[in-house]
C-alpha cells in the first residue's frame, strides 16, 4: 500500500496529509510521525532505542463515531 492509502485508511484529514513529519533511514521511509514505524526498523524489546514522540501534535485524525481501538 502507498503512504497515501495508509493515511486515507487511518482517516488522517486531507489538509494534514502533506504536513505530517516523515522520518527516513537513508532512502527508506522509517516512520510517519509517531503514527507508524516500519516493523523492520523497530528495535528489539531489550535493545537500546529511541522513542518517536510528536509533541503538540495537532488533531490529524477525522472523528468517527464507530472508531474503536487502534490501527
Amino acid at each position: 500500500r502507498t503512504l497515501k492509502n495508509l493515511l486515507q485508511e487511518a482517516d488522517v484529514v486531507p489538509w494534514w496529509r502533506a504536513r505530517i513529519p516523515l522520518l527516513y533511514a537513508g532512502e527508506r521511509l522509517g516512520a510517519v510521525a509517531d503514527l507508524w514505524i516500519d516493523a523492520e526498523l523497530q528495535a528489539d524489546p531489550d535493545a537500546p532505542s529511541v522513542k518517536i514522540v510528536w509533541e503538540n501534535k495537532p488533531r490529524v485524525l477525522a472523528c468517527r463515531q464507530s472508531a474503536v481501538g487502534g490501527w
